[in-house]
């Protein structure tokens, strides 16, 4: 099966966070809206810095880690993934 490789840009530091694993990207995007809003998570606390990307593909049956074709996607800036009550 191949996974979602995704990970974040931090904008005002400009570094990329260590990559992870996902069923697909919307349970990746599922994922950081959890971390997103757990007040603890430094996610939630400068959300703005933050913009999620999908960067590639894991398959799990080969090995093999592969990028997108025509490079990275963005799916959001973290802010998005707030949810409000």
């Amino acid at each position: 099966m191949k996974h979602a490789v995704m990970s974040i840009f931090e904008s005002k530091a400009e570094f990329w966070l260590a990559p992870f694993y996902a069923y697909n990207i919307a349970d990746g995007q599922r994922f950081i809206t959890e971390r997103v809003n757990d007040e603890q998570d430094r996610l939630s606390k400068h959300a703005a810095d933050y913009n999620l990307f999908h960067i590639g593909y894991f398959d799990d049956q080969t090995g093999e880690l592969t990028q997108n074709e025509g490079g990275r996607v963005s799916c959001g800036n973290l802010l998005e993934f707030k949810q409000t009550v």
